[in-house]
């Protein structure tokens, strides 16, 4: 890809302040280039007229001297605040492309999370963009610091051309052969380069890994273990890393002596000039300055293409996840912005088949039903027989591989997301608990009152638990909830989906969390306060599945039977075993 293009896309609607970054950048290099001819000027007036200048001249020097010394230190003032604002739009372009890349990644369906484990997309949506030498770092201080070293050492070259061009050519000898070597050495960082940040991410997801399942490693007394295999990860990364190290180092050690073989030459050739007298004091001591300012641009410029290497590197992992994102999009997918109107009358499926990825088993295979308003449906199956999945395309969270869900006759494709989606109440098989709140998690973010935050807990049979708590609802549960129950996780998740009154209730194999006189209280809850919702429950319980108005009989991704409770009890004798009706 074009990664300068892309980094000229970053400044769209920042036009304006590029422009003052270049300002300054204009004033910061030119007052440094002042303060050479400055003291040139000073050097020779001051040598050539030595005893030869009234007081009344010398005091006029002096003034207008100190004139001079006033303007170019007020430059120098405003040109100090360039690193700050430049600073300012590195943040602004990390936050802009951190909430871009996250928006694609929340987009993405399943198999972009096959393909990308957590630790690496986050290792790519912190560390790929924020520090030194990373995206947003380049983006604009890498940038301007480049142009204001070129603009130093052009403007510095132009000078010393000026005051003596064979002076100026013997000092510029050797920039060939650091050219030379930047070449030859360019490639091979950048690949190493690349190397270093898989291992980076693969020390990412490592440790995520590793913290998630940190109470199956302490259960398994496994914590040794573990260290040894991260000690493992980490030693293959050093290697990666120093392997990047010795490449920058050895460029980095050739333009240091560059830089100073030509101070060398500057020193001998610039001294014997002006004993033979074609060279002034003042001018050689210009010379020899514009020289030193030039040392540390010349070094920064090699740095500055070291570190677009690397940056590129982090351009392309970003990229990867939003061309992964983008080119997964279903064939049938379309994008409308039709809303779904009036209440939920029926859901259908028609045909629908799904598996995870092309020559994977088919989890689903052309599955069709309907549901009606107010019905409550138990999905009853072996392990493996596609009750989660199913769940999952109801939700959102999957998209069918063929055939279409029909919500009141109109494909789910052509609606709104959002005005379907709002509707359902999902709970799933595992509970997912934010480091929050009780209050929080139950209301996760959205605009509900603390009255239906508490009914919503009496609902699930969790309020009493929740107030015996030393802050009560305002109680925070710790990294992955790790301060209550599995029950009262799984509780606190049957909260969330109910506070917003769904009409269509998802719930997978989560009553299992509720007693008997819980789970009768729930279902009376849910027909009396939430206006009967239209259900459908993956479950293995028997008093569960005895108050649905229809079962599904899931086998090998095709249901089966189907039918009452009554009906497939007395009939068939996979439900029964289901169940575990003797």
């Amino acid at each position: 890809m074009n990664h300068w293009r892309w980094f000229f896309n970053q400044w769209r609607g920042h036009f304006l302040y590029g422009l003052f970054l270049v300002g300054l950048t204009i004033v910061s290099a030119s007052v440094a280039m002042a303060f050479p001819l400055f003291f040139r000027y000073l050097i020779d007036t001051l040598s050539a007229s030595l005893g030869k200048m009234s007081l009344q001249d010398g005091l006029a020097l002096r003034n207008h001297l100190l004139l001079i010394l006033f303007g170019i230190g007020g430059c120098r003032f405003i040109a100090a605040f360039y690193p700050a604002f430049r600073a300012k739009m590195n943040s602004i372009i990390e936050k802009t492309l951190r909430l871009s890349y996250f928006d694609k990644v929340m987009e993405s369906d399943h198999r972009f999370f096959i393909k990308f484990r957590t630790g690496d997309v986050v290792t790519r949506l912190t560390d790929d963009l924020a520090g030194y030498p990373k995206v947003a770092w380049f983006a604009c201080s890498g940038f301007f610091r480049a142009f204001n070293s070129t603009m130093m050492v052009l403007c510095c070259i132009s000078v010393m051309l000026y005051l003596n061009w064979r002076l100026a050519c013997i000092a510029l000898l050797p920039l060939p052969f650091a050219l030379l070597i930047y070449v030859a050495i360019s490639s091979k960082l950048r690949e190493a380069y690349d190397t270093n940040r898989k291992y980076v991410s693969k020390t990412s997801n490592h440790l995520e890994a590793c913290f998630s399942g940190v109470r199956i490693l302490k259960a398994y007394n496994a914590e040794k273990r573990e260290c040894s295999r991260f000690g493992s990860v980490l030693d293959e990364r050093f290697e990666k890393e120093m392997n990047v190290v010795r490449l920058s180092g050895k460029l980095h050690t050739f333009f240091h002596f560059v830089s100073h073989a030509a101070q060398v030459l500057v020193v001998l050739a610039g001294g014997i000039m002006v004993l033979r007298g074609s060279l002034t004091l003042g001018e050689y001591f210009a010379f020899f300055t514009y020289l030193g300012f030039i040392v540390y641009p010349m070094l920064d410029l090699p740095n500055l293409l070291v570190t677009s290497r690397q940056a590129f590197v982090c351009v392309d992992r970003l990229e990867e996840l939003r061309q992964f994102a983008c080119g997964h999009e279903l064939p049938h997918e379309v994008k409308n912005s039709a809303r779904l109107e009036g209440p939920i009358e029926d859901i259908v499926f028609h045909d629908v088949s799904f598996s995870y990825g092309e020559g994977k088993k088919t989890v689903l295979d052309e599955l069709t039903f309907k549901m009606k308003k107010g019905e409550r449906i138990a999905i009853v199956g072996q392990i493996g027989s596609g009750k989660t999945t199913l769940l999952n395309l109801l939700a959102g969270i999957l998209k069918p591989t063929t055939g279409q869900i029909l919500v009141n006759d109109v494909p789910v494709t052509e609606l709104e997301p959002t005005s379907f989606h709002e509707r359902i109440g999902y709970i799933g098989q595992d509970p997912v608990v934010f480091s929050e709140t009780i209050a929080q998690n139950i209301r996760f973010w959205r605009e509900h009152e603390r009255e239906h935050v508490e009914n919503a807990a009496a609902h699930a049979q969790l309020r009493t638990e929740i107030e015996a708590f030393p802050q009560g609802f305002e109680q925070k549960v710790g990294q992955r909830g790790v301060t209550i129950s599995g029950g009262q996780k799984q509780r606190l998740t049957i909260a969330r989906a109910v506070v917003g009154k769904p009409e269509l209730l998802v719930m997978d194999d989560v009553t299992a969390s509720l007693d008997a006189d819980s789970e009768e209280a729930f279902w009376k809850d849910m027909e009396e306060t939430y206006g009967n919702p239209t259900v459908i429950i993956v479950t293995h319980r028997l008093a569960t599945a005895r108050r649905a108005d229809r079962i599904l009989l899931l086998e090998n991704g095709r249901i089966s039977e189907t039918g009452t409770f009554e009906a497939l009890a007395s009939k068939s004798e996979a439900f029964r075993r289901m169940v575990n009706i003797d």
